[in-house]
């Protein structure tokens, strides 16, 4: 009885050595130990391995197993052992094994009295894959409650992704756009001015991107805290004034009591310019260190017990003993006039904790103030403010949010808080003795250009309420005569 034709040629192309080489050397190839949560990676991992020796048919679409025996030629079986048989049963023992050898125990107990690597394969992927509905709207629930709060960037971050992920290993994707959405839904407020400059990007952002923009904006929010904090303890040092307990500034600003030769103040401060321009005299020690018993006297209002650096007549420049320095002096003159129509000019203050008009034109969106705060000038005086708003200003080059307006009438001049305007609009303000520039934060690109006129920074531009509106268009008919030295790149001036 002769064997049948069928036998295999010795030119086969099943190498039954490559599983062998690879279960001696899996500890190298995968790091990890199959468990409920790293089935992703668990399986980014083998699959690689697998694919990349023509493996991974053998699991996901497996041939059956051939007939342990050869057949003759009158389809009867032999006793001869058929060796495709063997070639097939060494390959999936082996692969069986090296399944079986990154599994953790939980994982193992799964696959329990299984006798094929494809058996083994199949339970796993339908156990870490399959999941009811329920847990698929479950999964997207969980990413779409997922908040900042107080977490890192990169952490938060790192949450999105992990719920991303679990959505991905049982079949629903979630692109990019969709995940731009739900990452600025659980931002906190202070986000606020990146979210909308995020929302008004025509151009896709991929995760990556977004995570390094997001990562640079909480470098510069960090950077903006901690100088606020520097600014507060500058304040507590030299603004010591007497004035009511009840006086807050514009910002909330209320520092603990402070007791100036036993008298107990608060201070509550809003640099009208700009507070490095102040500078205290400094106590002269020869006056009272030749004498350790004697009291010191004060270089502002000559009295004893107390030098200059405490004294509460410090910030009011309206105090005879001495005048006010020149600097602050200048913030308390009227804002220069426009030299064009129509237009209104802003001082740009680094002290300043919000934007500030005695106008109310220049707060087209406006409502009254019905607070009970006061702003506080450098001169000690408490001002009442009867309005808050929003607004655009629109320059020569670009137009900018200005955001909570606060108008206090007995003010001469139009103050732009520099650390608002920057948060609000996503900008950097540099400033040299001659010149200024505004820039775009992320980008670098110059918004605006402009030259210091008396040791002043003024922007001048036209304010429109906060949206876009043909009203105050229509104010620029061509019965409006334009000077021919005014904006003529603004495109409000070019529209009929």
């Amino acid at each position: 009885m002769t064997a049948s034709s069928s036998l295999p040629s010795t030119n086969t192309h099943i190498n039954t050595q490559t599983p062998i080489f690879l279960l001696s050397n899996i500890s190298n190839y995968v790091t990890i130990k199959l468990d409920h949560s790293n089935y992703l990676m668990w399986k980014f991992q083998i699959t690689g391995i697998l694919d990349a020796y023509s493996l991974l048919d053998h699991l996901e679409d497996p041939t059956p197993c051939p007939s342990k025996f050869l057949l003759s030629h009158s389809e009867t079986e032999t006793q001869e052992v058929n060796p495709l048989y063997t070639q097939w049963r060494a390959r999936d023992k082996a692969l069986f094994s090296l399944i079986s050898s990154t599994l953790s125990p939980s994982a193992i107990s799964l696959v329990m009295g299984q006798t094929s690597a494809s058996g083994i394969w199949k339970i796993l992927v339908n156990r870490y894959t399959s999941v009811s509905r329920s847990n698929i709207v479950n999964l997207k629930r969980e990413l779409n409650s997922i908040k900042k709060n107080s977490d890192s960037v990169t952490d938060y971050l790192h949450k999105i992704k992990e719920a991303r992920n679990k959505l991905v290993s049982v079949g629903i994707h979630i692109d990019d756009e969709e995940i731009l959405h739900i990452v600025l839904q659980g931002l906190p407020s202070e986000f606020h001015s990146f979210t909308s400059a995020m929302l008004t990007k025509n151009e896709a952002v991929k995760f990556e991107e977004l995570h390094t923009l997001m990562k640079t904006e909480e470098d510069l929010l960090r950077s903006a805290t901690d100088n606020s904090k520097e600014i507060a303890h500058m304040a507590m040092a030299g603004a010591e004034i007497r004035i009511e307990d009840e006086v807050v500034t514009a910002a909330g600003f209320r520092p603990p009591a402070v007791d100036v030769e036993g008298v107990p103040v608060k201070a509550s401060f809003i640099n009208g310019g700009n507070f490095s321009n102040f500078t205290p005299v400094s106590p002269n020690p020869q006056s009272w260190s030749s004498n350790p018993s004697s009291r010191p006297i004060c270089q502002i209002c000559y009295k004893p017990g107390h030098t200059a650096l405490d004294c509460y007549q410090r910030m009011n420049f309206s105090y005879q003993g001495r005048h006010p320095p020149a600097k602050l002096a200048a913030m308390a003159t009227a804002t220069p006039p426009s030299p064009y129509p129509h237009q209104t000019t802003w001082i740009s203050d680094t002290g300043a904790t919000d934007h500030f008009t005695p106008d109310l034109h220049n707060i087209p969106d406006n409502q009254a103030y019905t607070d009970s705060q006061l702003v506080s000038v450098g001169n000690g005086n408490q001002l009442p403010i009867s309005h808050s708003g929003n607004a655009q200003l629109r320059t020569s080059s670009h137009i900018f949010r200005l955001r909570q307006i606060l108008r206090v009438p007995s003010m001469k001049s139009n103050l732009l808080s520099v650390q608002k305007f920057c948060r609000d609009n996503r900008t950097s303000f540099y400033f040299d003795a001659n010149r200024f520039q505004i820039q775009d934060l992320l980008t670098g690109k110059p918004l605006y250009k402009g030259s210091s006129k008396d040791g002043l920074y003024p922007i001048t531009g036209l304010s429109l309420p906060s949206w876009p509106s043909r009203v105050y268009q229509s104010q620029f008919s061509s019965k409006s005569p334009i000077p021919s030295q005014g904006c003529s790149s603004c495109f409000i001036y070019s529209q009929p």
